[in-house]
């Protein structure tokens, strides 16, 4: 019971409140797997030779213990069981000090759906959250009240906007990146115009500029 709680506690509330009501959703598999697949990851699962598949039929066995029964095409099952980490365990890349910096999960508007997105530390890319997405009438009107939202959520999981934004870096463009760290951002979640923390070619001297020599 403590190892499920544990992994339990890295769902957004209310992918955790419709798993504990046995009402999940479909969009919530995704989620459940990732989830467990990331807990499985950072307590050495993956060097005992489990893989996501493992996540994935663990969930599913949960969910059929809950009454729900999902019919996954083919498709779908192999999308689920696909191990977006690469040959790295999440996290791996990620500077020791820089990851006791970021929360484990946080929200971010998306643009592209028109609305909130969850990013889990350590992974690339992010996960749609159903809840507040069109069509449903939780979701923004908007990119201004979708930014508002995402900040909200964030506060509420005790995300500084700062966090906020290494985290998004760190999905986009890699959890080695300066801009993965949040001590790279102000108070509002804006890039500081000096150096990055980590941003090591920063410190190399700039080149001397001399007279062209004499010919």
């Amino acid at each position: 019971m403590n190892e499920r709680s544990n992994w339990m506690d890295k769902l957004p509330e209310d992918v955790a409140q419709r798993l504990g009501n046995c009402r999940s959703t479909r969009a919530d598999i995704r989620i459940l797997v990732d989830a467990k697949w990331v807990y499985m990851c950072q307590t050495g699962k993956r060097e005992e030779c489990f893989t996501k598949e493992d996540a994935l039929v663990s969930i599913l066995d949960l969910l059929d213990s809950n009454g729900q029964s999902f019919d996954l095409s083919q498709a779908e099952y192999d999308s689920l069981k696909h191990d977006s980490f690469g040959s790295q365990s999440p996290a791996a890349c990620i500077d020791k000090e820089v990851e006791k910096l970021l929360p484990e999960w946080c929200y971010v508007y998306l643009p592209s759906t028109r609305g909130l997105g969850i990013i889990q530390r350590g992974e690339k890319g992010c996960l749609e959250d159903q809840l507040f997405t069109p069509p449903s009438p939780l979701a923004p009107s908007g990119k201004a009240t979708g930014e508002l939202l995402a900040r909200q959520k964030n506060a509420q999981l005790g995300v500084t906007p700062a966090q906020a934004a290494a985290m998004s870096a760190g999905s986009m463009f890699g959890w080695d990146c300066p801009a993965a760290d949040p001590r790279a951002y102000d108070v509002h979640g804006i890039l500081k115009k000096n150096k990055a923390p980590n941003d090591k070619a920063a410190d190399r001297p700039a080149p001397r500029r001399g007279k062209n020599p004499q010919r």
